[in-house]
């Protein structure tokens, strides 16, 4: 076995700084423990480093690679390199081994790094960065939603799901013009997220009042997913939490298993915009931003999140589902922080959807039929539609864990030991 050597160890340090992205792994966000461990294997051989390939790379990436290669690879005479196009994680590999399998004789370790950080009433949220949407969503919406008196207004009653259906439409708009690989483009991240522009849109937002969205554009803030994904969440009696969702994008990804692995490779292409203003699978609108471009990460809706309060981890969630992720996660963290539901309830609850275009509001089955005959009366056209999430959240109370496996998917379960 190979050492790990500082040089690769410090690399690895900035490539994570870089986001998480389309590699089969997909968000990871981890809280309070000290390192994290990601093995990626056979994926594109880097034959751009010999000359065999030119394709334009960012000169970061550039001199990572380089750099991984020439430490980690040249010097310890190991075969090849092979690395993903988002470039988070990195792994050496010899050839055959005796057994027929490949064998990882290098792994890239790196500190547990904080993405975006939001603060919703006296909770602390540590969710995911570009180019996932959903961590900035998640803090746009709940700043947005905290000039509200939700708790008035009642739970999933007609003029709340009304509420979170604008605000939804509004964050929505926003994802359709300035969300995209950082590495190619500046999106306005600190606008998004601040407090200035959550009232701006507070103040645009009446209760019981529905606005088209052929009325609401993204915001004027320059120059300042398929249901197949996985999520997990896990804590442990040291402090550590994790919230991982592992991206697929569509049934079963690509359909390509790495061999020895068990591990499913995604088919998150068609999270980038084809042609700006054509809708992808999921009906989500795309601009100039998230065009294809060579070593570029798709945008994506992933929404691995953290609650902290008092400085110590209270709860890890996230979900697969595509587009419908963002607004799941936000409206469990709205069950649990603002209605004070037990963490069954809080995922149990039906569940409401709305991606600003098509102008629909998809409510689950089992949304009280009353409550949505009156959000129609205000103009807003719905759709009743079955479960397309599945929460895995834990929480942390009194010393003690609990968890929850939403039973909107069979194969959801909550397991302590």
């Amino acid at each position: 076995m190979v050492e790990h050597d500082e040089d690769i160890i410090n690399a690895a340090d900035h490539i994570i700084d870089l986001g998480p992205g389309a590699g089969s792994m997909g968000g990871t966000i981890v809280g309070q423990g000290n390192l994290n461990k990601i093995v990626k294997t056979e994926s594109l051989t880097a034959k751009y480093l010999t000359g065999k390939m030119e394709i334009p790379v960012p000169e970061s990436r550039k001199k990572i690679i380089n750099k991984i290669t020439l430490t980690g690879c040249r010097e310890n005479n190991l075969k090849n390199i092979s690395v993903d196009f988002p470039l988070e994680m990195l792994v050496c590999i010899t050839g055959l081994s005796g057994s027929g399998k490949t064998t990882l004789v290098k792994k890239i370790l790196y500190p547990a790094l904080q993405r975006l950080k939001g603060n919703f009433k006296e909770y602390e949220i540590i969710t995911m960065a570009p180019p996932s949407s959903g961590g900035i969503h998640i803090i746009q919406m709940l700043n947005i939603l905290e000039n509200f008196n939700l708790e008035e207004l009642g739970h999933n009653s007609a003029a709340y799901a009304s509420l979170l259906s604008e605000v939804m439409k509004f964050a929505y708009a926003d994802r359709s013009k300035y969300l995209a690989d950082p590495d190619f483009f500046e999106g306005p991240t600190s606008r998004l997220i601040s407090k200035q522009y959550a009232q701006a849109i507070f103040k645009k937002i009446k209760i019981n009042k529905v606005t088209p969205s052929s009325e609401i554009l993204p915001g004027k803030l320059i120059p300042y997913e398929s249901e197949d994904t996985t999520h997990f969440s896990v804590a442990d009696s040291f402090g550590n939490v994790v919230s991982n969702t592992y991206t697929l994008n569509s049934g079963y990804g690509s359909g390509v298993v790495i061999t020895g692995t068990g591990i499913i490779m995604n088919n998150e292409m068609d999270d980038f915009v084809s042609a700006p203003g054509v809708p992808n699978q999921f009906g989500l609108l795309g601009g100039e931003a998230n065009k294809i471009e060579p070593f570029k990460r798709p945008l994506s809706s992933m929404t691995p999140t953290l609650v902290f309060k008092d400085s110590n981890p209270i709860i890890a969630t996230g979900s697969p589902g595509g587009s419908v992720i963002i607004t799941a996660v936000l409206q469990f963290l709205l069950n649990m922080l603002v209605f004070d539901m037990e963490i069954s309830d809080a995922t149990v609850m039906p569940r409401i959807h709305h991606q600003w275009v098509p102008d629909i509001l998809f409510l689950e089955k089992g949304f009280d039929i009353n409550h949505a005959r009156e959000i129609e009366s205000f103009g807003q056209k719905i759709i009743s539609t079955g479960p397309r999430t599945s929460l895995e959240s834990l929480e942390i109370q009194n010393g003690l864990f609990y968890g929850f496996g939403d039973t909107r998917r069979p194969d959801s379960m909550a397991i302590g030991y």
